[in-house]
């Protein structure tokens, strides 16, 4: 089944001298390998053939500091020691998200659940540290000059993005504010 790639090992052994070791040949059925992954593309892609491109598509990760995941370990646990807590949560919160957008429409109400600004440190300094903690991009700017989107003391990504009262999302790469000024995405 596998000889092509034997063949090479050994060639490379003959003429190169490289011992690789014990052999140890990833089947797809092994979780993360390049093999399993090559197929869930090639079933992604067989699924879009039959069916059409999806109208959306969504990614999600788990957050390991997510209450409901800290609130149920044990003194000296971390989610990597509960799997079964950290996919069952991730599992809840991947239903609430579909029930989100499948039964209350939450395209039609996009600001309530999408918010890009950061909370006010004196009256909400939780939310603040926990926005600061888990941000995407930044900080940069005044805060961070080093920071690896910054040229010439202006972020190339045009952070920090001015506040608007509602997001409008278009078929084009823009989130348009209300004065219908259109803002880059990054």
């Amino acid at each position: 089944m596998y000889t092509g790639l034997l063949d090479h090992m050994e060639s490379r052994d003959d003429s190169e001298g490289i011992k690789a070791g014990k052999a140890v040949i990833l089947p797809s059925s092994f979780m993360g390998s390049p093999r399993n992954m090559q197929q869930l593309y090639q079933a992604a892609m067989a699924i879009v053939t039959k069916y059409g491109k999806p109208d959306l598509f969504l990614t999600m990760t788990t957050n390991p500091k997510w209450k409901e995941i800290t609130e149920n370990l044990f003194p000296g646990q971390t989610a990597s020691d509960r799997p079964d807590l950290v996919a069952r949560v991730f599992n809840m919160k991947v239903n609430e998200l579909l029930k989100n957008i499948k039964k209350d429409n939450i395209f039609e109400i996009i600001d309530k659940y999408v918010s890009a600004e950061i909370a006010d440190k004196e009256t909400n300094p939780r939310l603040y540290e926990t926005v600061l903690k888990n941000m995407i991009h930044g900080p940069c700017g005044n805060l961070n000059q080093h920071s690896s989107c910054m040229e010439n003391g202006k972020c190339i990504k045009e952070f920090p993005k001015k506040f608007t009262n509602d997001t409008i999302a278009t078929r084009k790469a823009t989130m348009c504010t209300k004065e219908d000024k259109a803002i880059r995405l990054c």
